[in-house]
């Protein structure tokens, strides 16, 4: 009896040790890569860091940084959106030159997509390392299948919040890169996802607001890129109207963004209430970058017709919260040169991966403090990096 009274208290410390200690230790997440693009004043990238130039917090704590790699080793999924609405005609060649050499570079294992959108959306290209296949997909941009209609018999007319009546054709910019994120990006298992959107930034048709699509592109760790293309029907970047909640379905015969083949989520025309099929986003809102995880509140503000808008600052919005930029705002000669200083962008990139832990491993957005030195730990150095990332996605 005396061996066995001694077996068992062993064996209950045995067990209680491990649940006590546990219960000190602070959750720990899984690992989220973040990527940064390190430059120096004169806009240089810097090369030689190592993790000890990185230091991170998330709520407050230290993050342990895993590792940083330089440039992009891992496969990427590539995203090419185009505006090709009445006012973007007169740029599908210069789309289409400037995409064709991308597509040239793509190294073995990399991928890509093609959305084309008006009014509706349409995916011209499903994930293909197929070169050959990219190209006759790109060869198809401005043209309509039977249902896809870019508005070539003229101008929708529409009136802003005050009654004033406008003209344009109208796109759904906000649709394109939202779907192109949470259904496309999101189901692909790859290394680095990286979309391209070409557009003038007007925006009347979409029933996403911009606080939703960059949501939908944080959550997705989707690194976004945009070219600003004046519009020959509003010279300039004059508007963002982003408001009418007219839905339409695409419902032809080719590959098409959505829950069915060749249909627009909800099977021609509006969105499920729920969300897009397979989204795990419920329409209205996400989740709070404050870190709360809770619904984001929709004021409709985002859905009023606003004239004078820069168009410039909505592309912008989209790709630096991703860790991207605003291509145009490079002086870059030609939209070739635009699309090829991604790859060099990509080439220059660290990815950070941290292990996030307490708090910052919650499933909800983090934002996070950084400091990033030079090799020397005193050279002041600029960062181009998302705002926070979602841990659990």
């Amino acid at each position: 009896m005396r061996v066995w009274r001694q077996v068992a208290w062993v064996l209950a410390v045995a067990v209680a040790v491990p649940l006590w200690a546990q219960d000190e230790k602070p959750k720990v997440g899984d690992p989220v890569s973040v990527p940064f693009l390190v430059r120096d004043k004169k806009g240089e990238p810097v090369t030689g860091l190592n993790k000890d130039n990185f230091a991170i917090k998330v709520d407050g704590t230290a993050q342990p940084v895993r590792s940083v790699t330089l440039g992009a080793t891992d496969p990427i999924l590539y995203g090419l959106v185009v505006d090709v609405g009445k006012g973007e005609r007169d740029n599908i060649d210069r789309v289409q030159r400037a995409a064709h050499a991308l597509v040239k570079g793509l190294r073995p294992g990399d991928r890509m997509f093609l959305v084309q959108f008006a009014k509706q959306i349409e995916l011209l290209q499903e994930p293909t390392a197929d070169k050959a296949a990219l190209e006759r997909s790109l060869n198809l941009l401005g043209t309509s299948s039977p249902s896809f209609h870019p508005r070539p018999d003229g101008p929708e007319v529409t009136r802003d919040s005050e009654g004033r009546r406008s003209e344009s054709g109208g796109t759904s910019l906000n649709d394109a890169v939202y779907l192109s994120c949470e259904e496309v990006m999101s189901r692909e298992k790859v290394g680095r996802r990286v979309l391209l959107v070409a557009s003038d930034g007007v925006d009347i048709h979409s029933k996403k607001s911009s606080t939703e699509v960059v949501e939908s592109i944080e959550r997705t760790r989707t690194v976004v890129y945009t070219a600003f293309l004046p519009s020959k029907q509003e010279p300039g970047a004059q508007t963002n109207r982003n408001g009418s909640r007219n839905g339409s379905g695409n419902g032809n015969g080719r590959p098409s963004i959505g829950g069915l083949p060749g249909s627009y989520p909800g099977g021609g025309g509006g969105y499920p209430g729920s969300g897009y099929p397979g989204s795990g986003s419920p329409s209205g809102g996400g989740s709070n970058p404050n870190g709360t995880g809770q619904q984001k509140p929709n004021t409709g503000d985002e859905r009023q017709h606003r004239p004078n808008i820069d168009g410039t600052q909505v592309l912008a919005k989209m790709s630096r919260a991703s860790g991207g930029r605003l291509l145009s705002e490079e002086k870059h000669t030609s939209l070739e040169e635009q699309f090829a200083s991604v790859s060099d962008d990509l080439a220059a990139m660290y990815w950070v991966e941290i292990t996030p832990l307490g708090k910052a491993s919650r499933q909800a957005y983090h934002s996070f403090d950084f400091v990033v030195t030079g090799p020397d730990k005193s050279k002041k150095v600029e960062v181009q990096t998302p705002d926070g990332y979602y841990a659990g996605s």
